[in-house]
């Protein structure tokens, strides 16, 4: 899990809390997962992108298998099914429901994968569907008995949660908006990095410029020789 993390932390300066965290809950594969991870904050906060490439580490470095689709995408129960069971490469059989959808979840207990990642975005989405999708969700773990992970991500904190569905409280993750010495922290690495791509562009566009010097002063060369 420090690999992971390692990788990721330059890619999002500023989150290191929040990808140190990510790693101390989910930890090793071979250990437990917590069952639901809620991870909120307000648009242009990085949590998706974030989210998704922890995910992708996940899967690269370890034997996880993870699934990553968009409640607004996946409006209804059937087509939220279908994304995850494909996305975790299950050999599927119509699954309409959310019982059917566990009963191939089950199925899953295989030597060669240790855990299963699934992060669903908007997740204040999933209040409009069927009412046992959150409820089961959440229970996923206990209800497959397989070391499953469901990351909820949201703009909203879980306590809008509670009056309509009455779940239990979850493990939460927020991560705040950037501050103004954030801002400018990541701004800066941003210039950093377009600043050696403009060096590396200019290199090249001089070391091709070169060739063409070369191949033309060989070519006029050339036609010298001839004409004498």
């Amino acid at each position: 899990m420090e690999q992971i993390c390692a990788a990721l932390e330059p890619q999002f300066p500023c989150r290191e809390i929040a990808i140190t965290t990510l790693g101390e809950l989910i930890g090793d594969c071979e250990e437990a997962y917590p069952p639901v991870i809620y991870v909120f904050g307000h648009s242009g906060t990085g949590k998706t992108t974030l989210i998704n490439s922890f995910l992708k580490q996940c899967q690269k470095q370890q034997k996880v298998r993870i699934a990553q689709l968009n409640a607004i995408e996946c409006y209804t129960t059937k087509i939220m099914i279908e994304n995850v069971l494909d996305s975790l490469a299950v050999q599927q059989s119509p699954a309409d429901n959310m019982l059917e959808f566990v009963e191939q979840l089950r199925c899953l207990h295989t030597a060669e994968t240790h855990g299963f990642l699934i992060a669903i975005d908007n997740a204040e989405r999933l209040r409009d569907m069927d009412a046992n999708v959150l409820p089961v969700l959440m229970r996923l773990q206990q209800i497959t008995s397989l070391n499953v992970c469901v990351l909820l991500l949201s703009q909203l904190p879980f306590e809008k949660y509670y009056n309509k569905t009455g779940l239990s409280e979850i493990i939460t993750l927020h991560l705040g908006q950037y501050n103004k010495a954030e801002t400018l922290r990541i701004l800066s690495t941003d210039f950093d990095q377009v600043r050696q791509q403009l060096l590396q562009q200019q290199s090249q566009e001089q070391q091709q410029q070169q060739r063409l010097d070369i191949s033309s002063s060989t070519r006029l060369a050339v036609m010298c020789l001839n004409y004498v």
